[in-house]
């Protein structure tokens, strides 16, 4: 997306991952950053028509933060749309005045309400990885491209060692070392997808693909999970201790995404405010 005639950028908080190691160090590193975080990028600058500067916790100013478990990476001024509790790192959320138009489900909610906060303009729970159909890239995939296949997407942490331990399924392993777009294209039209990364479930039921859920082989908190679940009225999801558990199981519905609800959240009035 070409910058405005002013030039000016939107402040975007998120991850950026890229040269930062990808799971075994030996392994390497982010050649270009974790998908579900770029995802950011992408479905805000889709909605708000700005170019994204990422914004870090040295940016002046207030910050937009969307997608990704990084509540507690906000402070004072910043504005929340849809971003995430992050298990063990709440004890680190100290940001008091923020404008919150959506979080990712309940249970930050729930969190946010205890400390305080104004919750008076959400009106929606969501993670806005759910509206990666509605990018106009959507409309370029090839539906057929991955029909019959079985897709799984270990989570960044466990990439390297998970390929090892199951080397069997090497090729149907998809790295979340890529872009947005590039994600969607690996698995739109797949039969299901097996994950232990959020994203990766998030954005394959955003393509109406099923997607089973499996235990990450890292210590990585569940709360994110049924934080997001709980959002979707998915109150008995299954989490699988094993691939060969989840290559057994059948994968939960799909869930009833309100997509215009998410959109009509977005802080269009914030926008040229935050815009420098």
């Amino acid at each position: 997306m070409t910058q405005d005639a002013s030039g000016r950028t939107l402040p975007l908080f998120y991850w950026d991952a890229k040269g930062l190691a990808l799971s075994d160090p030996k392994r390497g590193v982010f050649e270009t950053g974790n998908f579900g975080d770029l995802a950011s990028v992408s479905v805000v600058e889709w909605l708000s028509g700005q170019t994204v500067e990422h914004a870090s916790d040295d940016t002046d100013g207030p910050r937009l933060l969307a997608i990704g478990s990084i509540l507690h990476r906000a402070r004072d001024g910043d504005v929340i749309w849809g971003s995430g509790l992050k298990g063990s790192a709440a004890e680190q959320f100290d940001a008091g005045r923020i404008d919150i138009r959506s979080c990712r489900g309940p249970i930050t909610y729930d969190f946010l309400k205890r400390r305080g906060c104004d919750l008076g303009k959400v009106t929606t729970l969501f993670d806005p990885g759910s509206l990666a159909h509605c990018l106009p890239v959507a409309e370029t995939l090839d539906p057929g491209a991955n029909r019959g296949k079985t897709l799984i997407i270990p989570h960044f942490r466990e990439l390297a060692s998970f390929a090892r331990k199951n080397w069997r399924q090497r090729k149907q392993i998809v790295s979340v070392d890529c872009t947005l777009e590039t994600m969607m294209a690996r698995l739109v039209g797949a039969e299901r997808v097996i994950s232990s990364s959020l994203h990766g479930i998030i954005v394959a039921e955003a393509l109406g693909v099923p997607a089973i859920w499996l235990r990450p082989m890292t210590a990585e908190s569940h709360l994110k999970y049924y934080d997001y679940y709980y959002a979707t009225e998915r109150y008995d999801v299954t989490c699988h201790d094993t691939l060969r558990d989840a290559l057994k199981a059948d994968a939960p519905p799909l869930p009833r995404l309100d997509h215009a609800a998410m959109r009509a959240s977005f802080p269009h009035d914030r926008v040229d405010e935050l815009a420098r």
